[in-house]
């Protein structure tokens, strides 16, 4: 088999494809001002499917299953920001030399988050032994069986359309985190004004 033939047995695959496709969305879409959106204080509802929560404002009451979740003024910035993070991706991936080694990373496996990672460095912080693997295996089975995970560091909620909602229960661990990184890296961390 020829390069060109290699090149386009890679590019034809349909499980590549797909890695490409999450791999894009979270670069371009997730890992952008998307993020400072979401950040905040997110509702709980206890009929779940939240009509029962509403937002109050000066001029009445909106139901939560009514309210725009994005101004016209955030809507510009994620557009902005989604538009300028995608145009550097493409730059990457036609890259002869980038684009191929990411492709061929891709090709490999997804480079999906580790959530052992979180798991062994609040279990250090605390003071706890860390079990390899551990958090990882307990959280799909539980999502798998109802689509709620809970330890005494996280509460994480498993949705339909693959998202997971990760919520940390141990603000000073958070904190903590926070302070290591803002010394590595400066004070880095986004503000949420």
């Amino acid at each position: 088999m020829n390069k060109d033939e290699s090149v386009k047995a890679l590019i034809t695959d349909p499980v590549l494809q797909q890695r490409l496709a999450k791999y894009l969305v979270l670069k371009c879409f997730r890992n952008s001002v998307l993020e400072d959106l979401h950040a905040g204080i997110i509702p709980d509802s206890k009929s779940g499917d939240y009509t029962d929560v509403v937002v109050r404002t000066p001029f009445g009451e909106i139901p939560w299953n009514d309210l725009s979740r994005l101004d016209d003024a955030e809507m510009k910035a994620l557009m902005i920001d989604a538009v300028n993070v995608t145009y550097h991706l493409i730059q990457e991936l036609f890259d002869e030399e980038r684009g191929g080694e990411l492709l061929l990373k891709l090709a490999a496996q997804y480079p999906a988050p580790d959530w052992n990672d979180v798991d062994r460095v609040f279990k250090t912080l605390d003071g706890k032994k860390y079990v390899e693997r551990s958090l990882s295996c307990a959280m799909n089975t539980a999502i798998q069986d109802g689509g709620f995970y809970e330890d005494e560091y996280f509460a994480a909620k498993a949705f339909k359309n693959g998202n997971l909602h990760l919520k940390f229960k141990r603000a000073d661990l958070v904190e903590k985190v926070n302070l290591i990184i803002a010394k590595r890296y400066g004070a880095a961390i986004g503000n949420r004004a």
